[in-house]
């Protein structure tokens, strides 16, 4: 072989590798291309719905005033949306990780993806694919859908979008100040009593109360929280089931109208409670409702 014919190979095989390299580069994402998502800049007080579909799950979030949100219809945990329309917002430009169609289902921004549709169903302003998590912490691939840029974002994005429907709702039942109640009534399985303020401290059943458990118990109405919520069905299971109730709590202010009303009802190892005035089914764990509903007895003074 001649020196020409070496000069040749060598050629060859140069554009081999370059060609080899940039395989790698596109199809792999293992390093940076550089590149730019733009996304439409979306204004605080936007009315479109937010859609995050995954499965046979879908979660919709509208902005019924400013920084008021529902998710699917329930009022939303204040806060929740504005946070991710300030996510879409992020000024942290994403960076290109794949070029190729094969990359979808490594990087999760394929049918396994969490859809995010932005604007009418019909005419969304975009439409994007969150996928995977990334190994970098905090961040995730995502992709405009008809795209096959994949882009490396880092923010809470990723993270809001893979929320459950339960995460967005509120999951606030009331609260109350201590110094406004003035008794609480408890049912407990068909036995009931109650701890009322007088002029000389409270009472349980008319008898002297132990001041320090009543304040604990004053204490769970201070910010009462579900710990997440029923379907249709099991309000209708409880509707129709008043001989199941095992326990109601009744707070009572000043004025003739109760502060709160709850009624409680165990099934499927959780307690589930809903409030006169209000249809949402609230799921509670065992422990809430012990401090909600104790024993009568337990808050007598001891001497």
């Amino acid at each position: 072989m001649n020196a020409l014919q070496l000069r040749r190979l060598a050629l060859v095989v140069g554009a081999l590798l370059v060609l080899w390299g940039l395989s790698t580069l596109l199809g792999h994402g293992s390093d940076r291309v550089t590149g730019s998502l733009a996304l439409p800049r979306l204004p605080t007080t936007t009315t479109d719905t937010f859609t995050v579909a995954h499965g046979a799950d879908t979660v919709r979030l509208v902005q019924v005033s400013a920084g008021v949100w529902t998710a699917n219809g329930h009022p939303a945990t204040p806060g929740s949306g504005s946070d991710l329309l300030r996510a879409l917002g992020d000024s942290a430009t994403p960076e290109v990780a794949a070029l190729n169609r094969s990359s979808f289902g490594r990087m999760g921004v394929d049918s396994a993806a969490f859809v995010l549709r932005v604007g009418p169903a019909a005419h969304p302003r975009f439409t994007l694919l969150v996928g995977a998590q990334a190994e970098e912490y905090g961040s995730g691939y995502v992709r405009l859908a008809q795209s096959d840029t994949v882009y490396l974002w880092r923010g809470n994005l990723p993270s809001l979008v893979r929320r459950p429907a339960d995460v967005w709702r509120d999951h606030h039942i009331v609260s109350i100040p201590a110094d406004s109640i003035q008794s609480i009534a408890v049912t407990q399985h068909g036995k009931h009593y109650a701890v009322r303020r007088s002029a000389l401290g409270w009472t349980v059943g008319g008898a002297p109360a132990d001041t320090m458990k009543v304040k604990v118990l004053l204490a769970q109405f201070a910010n009462l929280s579900a710990q997440g919520f029923g379907g249709d069905r099991t309000g209708d299971s409880l509707a129709h089931a008043k001989k199941r109730v095992q326990r109601t709590v009744t707070v009572q202010g000043k004025g003739a109208t109760p502060l709160l009303a709850l009624t409680l009802d165990s099934a499927a190892g959780s307690f589930w409670g809903t409030r006169t005035g209000d249809p949402t089914v609230y799921r509670l764990d065992n422990w809430q409702v012990i401090q909600l509903t104790p024993a009568g007895d337990s808050l007598r003074t001891r001497h």
